[in-house]
C-alpha cells in the first residue's frame, strides 16, 4: 500500500477514480465532472485529490475545491471545500481516510490555505467530527415555501414597477451578476465573473437558468436557480447596489414570479442570524427538513470564520446542488 498521493504531483486515470466513487457510493460522477471540478477551477492550477494505492486499486481518496474566502476590512484569502472523499468498500475500517484528510490538510497549509468548509450528510459526519480542529458552525434545512404558503399579496404595490425576463445561464448574465452585490455576512466565497461562468455555464452535468428583475429596461437583480419538475433550488441572488434597499423585495418578487409560471416549492439556504431571514419568513418562508450539517476546519488562527453568525453561504456553495 502507497503512502498518500497527490493528483497535482502523480495523475491518476480520473477513469478509475470515477470507477472507485460508484463503487463505494453506488452512485457515480462522471470523468467530466471530476475534470471540470479539479482541472478547470479558475481559483487554483493544482488539482487537490488526495488518494492511497494498493497495487492497481484506490483505497481511499479526499478532494477539495479551492475558491477565494473574502473577509471583511481584510481581503480575499485562500480557502477550500473538501468533498467527494471514500474508503473502498474493502478497506473500510483502517483508518484510511483519516490518513487521507491528514495529509491533504497539511499541504494546503503549506500552500497558504488558511482553512476549509465542509457540507456534511449523515455518511460522512462522523468522520468530520473525529477531526479536533473542527468547528460545527450550525445544521441547515431547507429554508422553503410553496405555492400555498408564500404571501404574495405583500409585493402587490412593489410589483407594478418592475417586469422580469428568464433564460439559460449565459457567460453575459454572469458578468453582470458579478457586478452586483450580494452578500450579507462577514465572511463569503467570491463571486467573481471566472469563477461564476466555471461554477454555472461550464459545469457538465447541470443545466441553471436565471430571472432578472428589470426597471425602464435596466437589470437590477439577477436571480440564478436550478429546476427539477416543478422543484427550484435557488443557487443566488444579486442587485444593483443603488436599490440595496428594495433587495428583499427584489427577491421575494423573484420567486412570486417563478411561483406564477408553475414552479411549486423554492428552496434556498439563508442565514438564521441574517436580517434577510427574517424579511423572507414575512413572505411565507419556513425552516423545514435538514439539508446538511455546516462546518469549517481553520488552518490559521482567524476567528471570523468559525461564527456562523458571519457566514454568507448559498446552495451554491455546496457540491451537491
Amino acid at each position: 500500500m502507497t503512502d498518500v498521493k497527490f493528483f497535482y504531483e502523480d495523475p491518476i486515470d480520473l477513469q478509475k477514480l470515477a470507477d472507485t466513487f460508484k463503487l463505494s457510493f453506488s452512485k457515480g460522477v462522471g470523468v467530466d465532472w471530476l475534470n471540470w471540478r479539479f482541472l478547470q477551477n479558475p481559483n487554483s492550477d493544482k488539482a487537490y485529490i488526495a488518494y492511497i494505492e494498493d497495487g492497481d486499486k484506490i483505497v481511499s481518496c479526499c478532494t477539495g475545491t479551492p475558491y477565494k474566502l473574502h473577509l471583511k476590512d481584510k481581503g480575499d484569502f485562500k480557502f477550500v471545500h473538501t468533498h467527494t472523499g471514500f474508503t473502498h468498500p474493502d478497506y473500510q475500517g483502517q483508518g484510511l481516510f483519516a490518513r487521507t484528510i491528514e495529509s491533504l490538510f497539511y499541504k494546503l497549509k503549506e500552500h497558504g490555505y488558511i482553512g476549509e468548509i465542509n457540507f456534511c450528510n449523515h455518511n460522512s459526519h462522523a468522520s468530520y467530527r473525529n477531526i479536533p480542529e473542527r468547528v460545527e458552525l450550525s445544521i441547515l434545512n431547507f429554508f422553503q415555501t410553496d405555492n400555498n404558503l408564500f404571501r404574495k399579496h405583500l409585493l402587490k404595490d412593489f410589483s407594478k414597477s418592475i417586469q422580469f425576463s428568464e433564460g439559460d445561464i449565459n457567460p453575459e448574465i454572469l458578468e453582470s451578476a458579478s457586478k452586483m452585490n450580494f452578500n450579507t455576512g462577514k465572511v463569503n466565497f467570491s463571486r467573481d465573473f471566472e469563477t461564476l461562468k466555471w461554477r454555472f455555464y461550464l459545469i457538465p452535468n447541470k443545466k441553471y437558468k436565471y430571472v432578472s428583475v428589470n426597471r425602464d429596461n435596466i437589470s437590477i437583480g439577477i436571480l440564478i436557480f436550478k429546476q427539477f419538475d416543478d422543484i427550484v433550488d435557488l443557487m443566488e441572488f444579486f442587485f444593483d447596489p443603488n436599490v440595496e434597499k428594495d433587495r428583499y423585495k427584489l427577491l421575494g418578487s423573484c420567486v412570486n414570479y417563478l411561483i406564477d409560471s408553475g414552479k411549486n416549492k423554492i428552496n434556498y439556504w439563508s442565514n438564521l442570524h441574517s436580517r434577510e431571514h427574517v424579511e423572507l419568513e414575512k413572505f411565507g418562508f419556513q425552516e423545514t427538513i435538514f439539508s446538511t450539517y455546516f462546518g469549517v476546519i481553520r488552518f490559521q488562527d482567524i476567528d471570523e470564520i468559525a461564527h456562523y453568525p458571519n457566514w454568507h453561504y448559498r446552495l451554491m456553495d455546496s457540491d451537491v446542488f
